[in-house]
């Protein structure tokens, strides 16, 4: 392939050395169908790592995304918690003003109780102590005999003065 003047002009340049011309002499049709074969292979190479390369991209868009939705998500349900939070605090607060407001209230109810409690003591006292006075005015007296014991009409008896006795 390589024949006469080329090829000691080759080899005095240094461009090839002698070893390298004969293989090239000996395999030079073989080598450019190998050369031809490892360019193909390598720009199917180059375009299946272009393709992959932009699977990858949207791959990486696809899990973003899906991780972007999925943290919108949870951040929806956590606002949601936030809210819900917030109006339990809000009816707890409620409550603790209405039960302030009752356990006024119970204090109040209870300083009437003792009130009432002390004034039924007291008219239980003077009911009591009557009643002992009418019980000795009866054994100190007599059934009044105008009105027989019953007081009269409109408890009017003009003897007894409408209690029936008379000392």
């Amino acid at each position: 392939m390589c024949n006469g003047v080329y090829r000691d002009l080759i080899i005095l340049t240094g461009i090839l050395y002698e070893d390298e011309l004969e293989l090239l002499d000996k395999h030079g049709n073989q080598l450019e169908s190998v050369a031809e074969e490892a360019a193909t292979v390598i720009e199917q190479i180059s375009d299946k790592f272009v393709r992959y390369k932009e699977q990858a991209k949207y791959h990486s868009l696809f899990i973003t995304t899906r991780t972007y939705l999925g943290l919108q998500s949870r951040l929806a349900h956590i606002q949601q918690l936030e809210n819900d939070f917030a109006d339990q605090e809000r009816k707890i607060d409620e409550l603790s003003v209405e039960i302030k407001h009752e356990k006024s209230t119970n204090a109040d109810l209870q300083r009437t109780i003792k009130k009432l409690e002390t004034k039924i003591k007291e008219h239980e006292t003077t009911i009591t102590q009557q009643k002992q006075k009418d019980e000795r005015y009866k054994l100190r007296s007599s059934i009044c005999l105008i009105c027989h014991g019953d007081g009269g009409a409109g408890q009017n008896c003009y003897k007894c003065g409408g209690t029936g006795f008379v000392a």
